[in-house]
């Protein structure tokens, strides 16, 4: 027989058990009020705001880093590809006989090659187009440099005859142009193409190589001593549009190259005003320093310059004893030792913003951020303005405050070239 339990035991028991289960009931049917519901999705929609925003910002600086990371690298190796190729540079020259009349007056260098570079001897005397004597439609920006080098490349419809002799000379030449990008697909420009992205015109550095066979530095009157004058061998291997599609013999290396600076140095201990290696004196007669019995130049701006060109070969010195003896310039059929190479890139970000700033420039009117010859007051034409000195802002000094006015994000290469073929004697 059980346990015998007081009512107020039963009762309680019951109560006991009873409760959970209302309380599990009542736990059930209970809902959250609207002012709850509605402070869940404020708090959800902040947080959900700020993710996106944090996604966002992300995915922006992910993009501009991987363009910038993308045309510095592309610029990078277009540099170091330029530099090794000028590295290769050659005159082959060897000394003959120099007539003065009839008369044999002295053994001189000779070549048949020619490395010019600078304004001048590549922009014409007036400076205001790239080539002048053909109908090439675009313009130089900052510097150019055009030589010889044995590459060894031929035509692709030549590859099977001349394709494994690796020494075959070529033409070769470096430099900066605006306009649109010459190797996209033809395509891509027809009418019937309404999708096709819009052409881009960009600074580019340009790279000219004339095969082999083709090659006609050797035809007569192609080299020209003066600095008013266009080799015909760089224009005879141009194309006339440099700006169409797939030019021949040219193509371009980096996109959003807006400088590119060719200084001729010597080897020597001593620096100039600027901080520089010493230049070389290149197309003026007034070459201090360099010929026996000099004559005094008249100005310093007679040398101060960039422009070389190893074309300039000989003169007859009138201002010494004995009169008529024939001289030949330090730059006459001579390479210069060391070349300094500046190249200033910005990145596709900056370079979309600069054409968006200049709708309306083109290969004949590039925008002018103070580095072209036009220019009144053009930077890159004087070596000792190089950089600031004596309380001057340096010309590429003030390229890049132009480039921070415009928040353009950009890099300076540099970096001297040392020309393996050059044997420089002063005279």
């Amino acid at each position: 027989m059980g346990p015998d339990f007081s009512p107020i035991q039963v009762y309680a028991m019951i109560k006991f058990f009873d409760t959970p289960s209302r309380l599990r009931l009542r736990h059930r049917g209970a809902g959250f009020t609207l002012v709850e519901m509605m402070v869940s999705i404020v708090i959800l929609v902040i947080l959900m705001t700020i993710i996106f925003q944090i996604m966002q910002l992300t995915s922006s600086a992910y993009k501009q880093t991987t363009q910038g990371t993308g045309t510095m690298q592309q610029a990078r190796v277009a540099f170091e590809r330029m530099t090794r190729t000028l590295s290769q540079a050659t005159l082959n020259t060897y000394y003959s006989y120099f007539y003065s009349g009839t008369q044999i007056s002295s053994y001189l260098r000779q070549s048949e090659l020619q490395f010019v570079s600078g304004y001048g001897p590549v922009a014409g005397a007036s400076g205001s187009t790239f080539i002048t004597t053909s109908g090439q439609n675009a313009k130089q920006v900052t510097h150019a440099v055009f030589f010889q080098a044995p590459l060894g490349v031929v035509a692709s419809s030549n590859a099977a005859a001349y394709g494994n002799l690796g020494n075959l000379l070529n033409a070769c030449g470096y430099f900066v142009m605006y306009g649109p990008d010459t190797s996209r697909p033809n395509f891509l420009s027809s009418s019937g193409f309404v999708n096709a992205p819009p052409s881009e015109n960009r600074f580019r550095l340009m790279e000219y190589v004339q095969p082999s066979e083709y090659l006609n530095i050797y035809t007569t009157g192609s080299i020209l001593s003066t600095a008013t004058s266009v080799p015909t061998w760089i224009t005879n291997g141009l194309p006339t549009d440099l700006t169409a599609a797939s030019p021949a013999n040219v193509r371009p290396l980096a996109s959003n190259i807006v400088a590119l600076i060719i200084m001729p140095e010597q080897f020597s201990n001593t620096t100039s005003t600027n901080g520089q290696a010493n230049t070389i004196p290149t197309n003026s007669p007034n070459i201090a320093g360099f010929i026996a019995v000099p004559p005094t130049p008249t100005t310093v701006a007679a040398y101060d310059t960039y422009n070389y060109d190893s074309a300039y070969k000989a003169q007859t010195r009138v201002t010494s004893t004995p009169s008529g003896t024939t001289i030949q310039f330090p730059t006459g059929n001579q390479l210069p030792p060391l070349v300094k190479v500046i190249m200033v890139a910005i990145d596709e970000a900056s370079g979309a913003r600069l054409a968006a700033k200049y709708p309306t420039a083109s290969s004949t009117a590039p925008p002018d951020l103070g580095n072209l010859i036009t220019s009144s007051s053009a930077l890159f034409q004087k070596p000792t303005h190089l950089h600031s000195a004596g309380g001057t802002t340096g010309d590429l000094e003030l390229l890049q405050a132009t480039l921070n006015s415009l928040k353009a994000n950009y890099y300076v290469f540099q970096t001297d070239v040392v020309i393996r073929g050059a044997k420089w004697t002063v005279n």
